[in-house]
């Protein structure tokens, strides 16, 4: 399955209108609409019209395993999620990464890094994972978002419905991350706070629902566990 299909080579993305920010809670307005438009720019993806190649294989959100995604290089031994390399990071040293950008940066500043950090993984995410398999069809392509989400330890997360209009790029869906490693590390150092943290799930499947539909999504964290809630709660859509 292609992203961004059926809509062809000219038209992968949406124009993103920078004032049209209402939705957007947890991104800083212009400037990191900017950033998304320069993602956009950076990963001008071709789309192919060739069939499957041999490796591919049709598949549901449901049928990924962990083992399947990890392959090893063989010249330097490093672990590969589709042909990038990639680093395991414990939660000790993220607390520690955390507690220095909102004591050196502030909170606002840190979690634009944050959010800025995971859109990219999401956008580089959703391209790896059509170029490795077939999905059935582009719900089960951002199902697979929630379900490698899991898999990293970043939550566990689920969603709850999608609606999407392939026609007209439209997408919106809901659901929600328990046990989220941004607010666990919140609370191991500081008191429950007034907003909501999970700055990098929010922002990777904000870069992965835009590159799935073609057209730009953003995601926002409706309730979090950092704030004293049961789970987080989260919502997509495109952009008018």
């Amino acid at each position: 399955m292609e992203i961004g299909e059926p809509f062809g080579r000219s038209s992968i993305f949406a124009t993103v209108s920078c004032g049209n920010l209402s939705f957007l809670q947890g991104f800083d307005s212009a400037y990191d609409c900017h950033f998304i438009l320069k993602c956009f720019s950076r990963y001008d993806i071709g789309f192919s019209q060739n069939e499957p190649q041999a490796w591919e294989k049709e598949m549901l959100a449901s049928d990924l395993q962990r083992l399947d995604l990890i392959g090893i290089d063989e010249k330097t031994g490093f672990p590969l999620f589709g042909d990038t390399r990639f680093i395991v990071l414990g939660m000790p040293p993220l607390a520690r990464l955390l507690n220095d950008l909102i004591s050196t940066l502030g909170w606002e500043k840190a979690s634009v890094i944050y959010t800025r950090y995971g859109y990219e993984q999401g956008m580089r995410t959703a391209i790896q994972m059509a170029d490795l398999y077939d999905f059935d069809t582009p719900e089960e392509l951002l199902k697979a978002g929630c379900v490698l989400q899991t898999m990293m330890g970043q939550a566990t997360a689920s969603l709850k419905e999608i609606h999407i209009d392939q026609e007209k790029r439209q997408l919106r869906f809901s659901g929600t991350w328990t046990n989220s490693f941004e607010s666990t590390l919140w609370l191991s150092q500081f008191a429950p706070g007034k907003q909501p943290v999970c700055c990098i799930a929010r922002g990777m499947l904000s870069g992965y629902a835009s590159a799935v539909i073609g057209a730009e999504v953003l995601v926002r964290e409706t309730a979090c566990q950092a704030e004293g809630n049961g789970c987080c709660s989260f919502e997509g859509r495109t952009l008018p």
